[in-house]
């Protein structure tokens, strides 16, 4: 079995049969991620297909380049 580190909450998540693209949710912070490396194991946030930088409004991206981080 093969152990893999969620992205969002860095809990180890075991994986019985990984393969790239594999979908599943985090059981402990319910994130939906990605399997996108084998070797070693390595999870990433699923890819929403669905956003856009067309969805934003120029002031959106104004608003986030003002904001000190």
């Amino acid at each position: 079995m093969d152990i893999g580190i969620c992205p969002s909450c860095g809990d180890d998540i075991k994986l019985r049969t990984p393969r790239v693209g594999l979908q599943l949710r985090c059981p402990y912070c319910d994130a939906w991620i990605e399997v996108i490396e084998l070797d070693p194991i390595e999870l990433d946030w699923v890819y929403d297909d669905d956003w856009d930088d067309e969805d934003w409004e120029e002031e959106d991206w104004e608003e986030e380049e003002e904001q000190d981080y």
